[in-house]
């Protein structure tokens, strides 16, 4: 399985899998009013768990799909001091090919390999350099918010609120 999976390490909207879900199955995103053509296997990424990086997550661009806001982005570079909730799905490396073209390869330009679970490398991607902070929509927030309750049942509003801002 090394050689033909990856964990996908989502850490924006995506570690909601409501919303993640459009990348594998396609269809229509009511949290962002988009339609998504999905992966040519749309089978669901079993298992998939929680994950915290060294990786500063921050918000960047404008994107149409979401209000006009900014999106989630991580410096490529690590940094100890901090920590950012992911998630992580097992996917096909196919798949991961699929949905970060579906993500768009222009803004998230760079593939990072974070380190290795089970033997299977965990990989996710962000821009190649770090871009200047955007505010981003209410939408976007309510759907990474929605994700960190899914995913980290024991963070608090009060964790979520400081960590999102």
């Amino acid at each position: 399985m090394s050689n033909s999976h990856y964990w996908y390490l989502s850490y924006g909207s995506n570690i909601y899998d409501e919303r993640f879900k459009f990348y594998i199955t396609g269809g229509f995103c009511k949290f962002n009013n988009k339609v998504y053509k999905g992966c040519t296997d749309k089978t669901w990424p079993l298992p998939n768990k929680a994950k915290i990086i060294h990786h500063e997550m921050y918000f960047a661009k404008h994107s149409k799909s979401w209000g006009g806001g900014g999106v989630c982005f991580i410096n490529p570079v690590p940094d100890p001091k901090v920590i950012t909730y992911c998630r992580m799905y097992l996917v096909t490396k196919e798949q991961y090919e699929q949905i970060w073209n579906q993500e768009g390869k222009s803004w998230y330009n760079k593939k990072i390999i974070i380190g290795q679970e089970d033997g299977i490398d965990i990989v996710t991607f962000t821009n190649n350099e770090v871009l200047p902070v955007t505010k981003p929509h209410q939408s976007y927030k309510y759907v990474i918010i929605k994700g960190l309750i899914q995913t980290y049942p024991s963070l608090t509003l009060t964790d979520i609120s400081k960590y999102i801002s």
